[in-house]
């Protein structure tokens, strides 16, 4: 939890690899709704937090089925004494967190896989339709030999057939498969059919992140008129591509693609999908399958009462922010599509 609030992410091994992955095609530039203000959204440490049922199962995942590397594993509980802070920022204080850190190759982007215990939970299952669904999306080197590992672990396949699909779209080509994690979280592998020079010597070798949404305009009206995310938004259309992955063979795609002010290096995915039953959740921080962001902003104040006025609401404890021990005051905020944020002050470098 404390390298996730650092206040100086690591350097980029490579450059976003694949951001639009399967629907570039989609894109066109909302240039004209771009924000004049200054962004409110000043920087992200690359946290994105799975919700998870036991961190030991995650890891075994994480570390053991997908290679990758995490750090020792940190706890806080009610029953010491004084309880953390952190409780209070997180949300149920009279609970438990145990959490550790999964480092994504060639990439900004970091997980923490995150377990709550001591506090009453409840599974969210979204489909990748459903808002508020999350999908890491990795670049691998040998796409058959990852997938073997994954089935032996068995690890839900989603895609039909179980079987790799072809991708084609905005001069990315490669082989894609869409799996979930052992928490329901969507995980989706791609082999391009051609891997930069600069790649790191690993078998995945970049990552990035995808949100589901439930409706693009509004949520702009918050990320893009509100944050300052400066966003290519997308139009809805058919994808093949996206159809044989989900297996929803008769949804159309809205993709909108936008890096994060003060970080450009990160960037995120919004996906709306249309002609497909949807269903909008309202889980609680400690359900696992959720997941939780991370941004920087300018003025706190000022960003909460942004997230407010878009329909979200601050679920940290009292409503306050908390300042914990040689760190910036922060709040956790829960937006319009179900997706909790640690919002942190951070004032922006002068130009």
């Amino acid at each position: 939890m404390l390298r996730m609030m650092r206040l100086t992410p690591p350097p980029a091994k490579l450059g976003i690899l694949l951001t639009g992955t399967v629907c570039l095609a989609l894109l066109a530039t909302d240039a004209a709704a771009q924000p004049t203000r200054e962004p409110e959204v000043v920087g992200a440490a690359g946290t994105v937090s799975p919700i998870v049922v036991s961190l030991d199962r995650s890891l075994t995942f994480y570390q053991g089925t997908l290679g990758l590397k995490s750090d020792a594993i940190r706890e806080a509980s009610a029953k010491e004494t004084p309880p953390p802070l952190i409780l209070t920022l997180e949300g149920p204080p009279e609970g438990r967190m145990r959490w550790s850190h999964v480092t994504f190759p060639g990439t900004m982007w970091w997980a923490e896989p995150l377990e709550f215990g001591d506090v009453e939970r409840k599974a969210a299952q979204p489909r990748i339709q459903d808002p508020g669904a999350v999908t890491l999306i990795f670049a691998v080197r040998d796409l058959d030999s990852i997938l073997a590992k994954v089935k032996k672990a068995g690890t839900p396949v989603v895609t039909p057939g179980g079987l790799p699909v072809r991708v084609e779209a905005g001069g990315t080509k490669g082989r894609a498969i869409l799996v979930k994690d052992p928490d329901d979280h969507f995980i989706e592998l791609i082999q391009p059919d051609t891997v930069p020079t600069s790649a790191p010597p690993n078998d995945l070798i970049d990552g990035h992140v995808r949100i589901t949404i439930a409706d693009t305009d509004r949520t702009m009206r918050l990320y893009r008129d509100l944050l300052g995310f400066r966003p290519q938004v997308g139009a809805f259309g058919a994808s093949e591509g996206l159809s044989a992955l989900t297996g929803l063979s008769r949804a159309q795609f809205r993709l909108t693609t936008a890096s994060v002010p003060g970080e450009p290096r990160l960037t995120l995915e919004f996906l709306e999908v249309k002609g497909a039953e949807r269903q909008s959740r309202r889980t609680n921080i400690q359900d696992p399958g959720v997941t939780r962001l991370q941004f920087y902003v300018r003025d706190l104040d000022v960003a909460v009462a942004h997230f407010k006025n878009a329909g979200g609401e601050v679920i940290s404890i009292g409503g306050k922010p908390v300042t914990l021990p040689n760190f910036p005051k922060s709040i956790i905020v829960r937006d319009l599509n179900n997706f909790f944020i640690i919002l942190t002050e951070k004032k922006a470098p002068k130009a």
